[in-house]
């Protein structure tokens, strides 16, 4: 079997939200629940990452330096928590950041032999389309669309398995593939971006909204010498007409996200708010920045600070756990691909997609949740930053342009 062939089943597949419990179970529970469970994705991305790594040499780039750099302060964090801090290591919260970051990495810079950026785009879109189509027929099937729509989807996939968004960053995924899909020649393509933006709007969640707007945004700006007027108002038609239809078919008193915008204007309505506990958990954080070692953080352990678990901020979380140096690495990471992928965008447009991404990702995603920790989310952003970090020299890229 060729390894060209292996890659596109990788491709195929990692973007797949299934679950699986360590003896080997698919997660198919319905409600939320602390369950020990990984997405199939961490699993392949071992297997092929470890294989890449074994047997691949690669030329080194400037990212691969600042990969290293952030792995080292990594590893010497976890020596730290693990020698000095023993009773309350935390093994799988490292393992949920090395992982995707090392071997995700590594298969983007092997699969650039393979595949051109469209033909990568394509294998992903289309397998998440695929997939999506299933979830809404099992939700047309078992349920109603009203239904789902109404409750965030349908968590149990004709009795097989589970998508409940909370657990693996379904939405964020959907969100960076409707916006990749946006931009590419597609067969049926707007049969596909109807279902993804479908799945979407039934997860009623407000990280990838709000990360579509402002790639979308970002985009306009980029290239605003390329729209007319004409493509403009086609839009604005378009987006009124949806409008139109869905307030219409839509009870909007029946939706998660209007509920909650409702909660924030109305003080009289009891329940939580918008920020889902985020303001609370930043206000927490200054307080314990007293007491925390700026240097190392308080290394990979379950936090007494933070016992649920979870920041709702990852520029937080890397602070949190890896002392300064670790945020600044990782930031550091995404700004040399951004300038990277707007450098090679002058010999292949659709290189600047990712540059965005990782601006919004910076800037959006990254203050209100942490798709760098849920692998499922992970390790397609680690892969494309791979992706691009494998494209070429910057000798090369100022020579072709």
């Amino acid at each position: 079997m060729s390894v060209q062939y292996i890659s596109k089943i990788y491709l195929i597949l990692i973007i797949l939200p299934i679950y699986i419990f360590l003896d080997g179970r698919i997660y198919n529970d319905s409600t939320f629940t602390s369950a020990q469970v990984l997405p199939l994705s961490f699993f392949l991305t071992f297997v092929l990452g470890i294989t890449i790594l074994f047997r691949n040499t690669f030329k080194m780039s400037y990212t691969d330096i600042l990969q290293m750099s952030s792995v080292l302060i990594l590893l010497i964090t976890f020596l730290i928590s693990f020698l000095f801090i023993g009773e309350n290591f935390n093994i799988n919260l490292i393992l949920l950041y090395f992982i995707p970051q090392i071997f995700a990495y590594l298969i983007g810079k092997e699969i650039i032999r393979y595949f051109s950026l469209e033909d990568f785009f394509k294998i992903l879109i289309y397998s998440l389309f695929t997939f999506s189509s299933i979830h809404l027929l099992d939700a047309v099937i078992n349920e109603s669309l009203s239904f789902a729509i109404s409750n965030r989807g349908t968590d149990n996939i004709f009795g097989i398995m589970s998508i409940y968004q909370k657990l693996i960053s379904y939405p964020l995924v959907l969100s960076i593939i409707i916006f990749f899909a946006s931009f590419l020649k597609l067969r049926f393509k707007y049969l596909v971006l109807l279902i993804l933006v479908i799945e979407l709007i039934i997860t009623a969640a407000r990280e990838p909204l709000a990360m579509l707007i402002f790639m979308y945004l970002i985009y306009f700006i980029r290239n605003i010498n390329k729209f007319s007027i004409y493509k403009i108002m086609n839009f604005i038609y378009i987006l009124l007409i949806i409008i139109i239809i869905a307030y219409f078919l839509i009870d909007f008193r029946e939706l998660y996200l209007y509920n909650k915008i409702i909660l924030l204007l109305d003080s009289s309505v009891e329940g939580s708010n918008l920020s889902g506990g985020r303001i609370e958990q930043l206000k927490r954080f200054y307080e314990y920045l007293l007491d925390l070692n700026i240097f190392i953080g308080e290394g990979f352990i379950i936090s007494n600070v933070f016992p649920e678990g979870t920041f709702h901020n990852q520029w937080v979380e890397y602070f949190v756990k890896g002392g300064i140096f670790f945020p600044i690495s990782i930031l550091l990471i995404f700004l040399l691909t951004i300038f990277k992928s707007f450098s090679l965008s002058k010999i292949e447009k659709n290189f600047q997609l990712i540059g965005i991404l990782l601006i919004a990702l910076i800037l959006v995603s990254f203050n209100i949740n942490t798709p760098l920790r849920t692998p499922y989310s992970s390790i397609i952003i680690w892969l494309m930053i791979g992706y691009v970090s494998g494209k070429y020299s910057y000798k090369n890229i100022k020579g072709n342009s």
